[in-house]
């Protein structure tokens, strides 16, 4: 009988999960569909986490389990009020060997890999964007994490946004030429550009955040256009870490800040234009772009993650590692 312990960091797009026997140290990484809870609905999201269950037994057998350990980093869970349905709701799930689970949000994960600290700031931008941070004393700091409704930018999703005006733009006569449009046409299968445009308007075509990789390949190329919305993406992103900054500490002369997300650790490109940006700027943010996946913070989060072997959390760090 083992304890194990299982880590999930539930993106917008992606959910991938780590589990680790604490005694061996053997471990495995899962990778399935995420989304956010609100919009694919109760039913869906539940069953995307039994099947995820059901794939960790498969290698863990539920009968050889002692205790399973559970911490989840859950994009859409927003709030306060929403931790009680949500923990009910997962808990309902588990086996009767389990422990209480413990939920965040999935940024605040970043908190948790660095564990020099025990307060400063995690960033996140991927599919979304989201900013949280912990003072000294415990308090938290956020943004609220619901986009571009409360003017708050530095996704792919918003990278994909400007893309698509950019192109109409040009479409009008409005705007300069870009290599974007082109890159929009063959993902679209299209070979007009006025047919583009129509179906990108009545959503008949949805462009995926993903695409925000074209757009940031345009960039490194040279298109102007496409340079010039990456650079405004990095100032979002900058905007949103002095939101938090700003309710962390207005005296701390370096704040730890740990990026995380696909823009930030996965793009060479992009992280360099941050490096640019804040050589630029005076600022208090001692920034580190996390070399491992952000769902070690779920494993590293819970105080059982202290009886792993140093030797099984060597390897468990190794299997994290993000690859530009």
């Amino acid at each position: 009988m083992s304890d194990i312990l299982v880590g999930i960091d539930w993106g917008a797009s992606q959910a991938t999960t780590v589990a680790v026997d604490v005694l061996s140290g053997d471990h495995r990484i899962f990778r399935h569909e995420g989304g956010l809870y609100p919009r694919t609905g109760y039913t869906v999201f539940i069953q995307r986490f039994v099947a995820l269950l059901r794939d960790i037994y498969a290698v863990f057998p539920e009968e050889e389990i002692k205790t399973l350990n559970l911490s989840v980093g859950l994009a859409g869970f927003n709030w306060p009020s929403q931790e009680e349905g949500l923990s009910s709701l997962l808990q309902s799930a588990l086996p009767a060997t389990a422990a209480p689970l413990q939920l965040v949000n999935d940024t605040e994960l970043g908190l948790f890999l660095d564990p020099r600290v025990d307060w400063g700031i995690s960033l996140s931008c991927g599919t979304g964007v989201n900013c949280r941070g912990k003072l000294r004393d415990g308090t938290k700091a956020r943004i609220i994490g619901c986009g571009r409704h409360f003017d708050e930018y530095g996704s792919g999703r918003d990278i994909v946004n400007k893309g698509i005006a950019a192109a109409s733009k040009q479409w009008q006569k409005i705007g300069p030429a870009t290599s974007i449009t082109e890159r929009l046409l063959r993902f679209c299968d299209e070979k007009d550009v006025a047919n583009l445009i129509e179906r990108l308007s009545t959503t008949e075509i949805k462009v995926p955040a993903s695409f925000a990789e074209e757009i940031i390949h345009c960039a490194e190329t040279g298109d102007e256009v496409a340079a010039n919305i990456v650079d405004w993406i990095v100032e979002q992103q900058l905007r949103m870490l002095d939101i938090v900054g700003a309710q962390v500490s207005n005296t701390e002369k370096e704040i730890p800040v740990t990026l995380i997300g696909s823009l930030l650790q996965r793009s060479a490109f992009i992280q360099q234009q941050w490096n640019d940006l804040l050589a630029k700027n005076d600022h208090r943010y001692d920034t580190q772009f996390a070399m491992q996946e952000p769902v070690l913070g779920a494993i590293l989060m819970t105080d059982k993650s202290r009886e792993l072997h140093p030797t099984a959390l060597s390897k468990l760090k190794t299997a994290c590692k993000i690859v530009v």
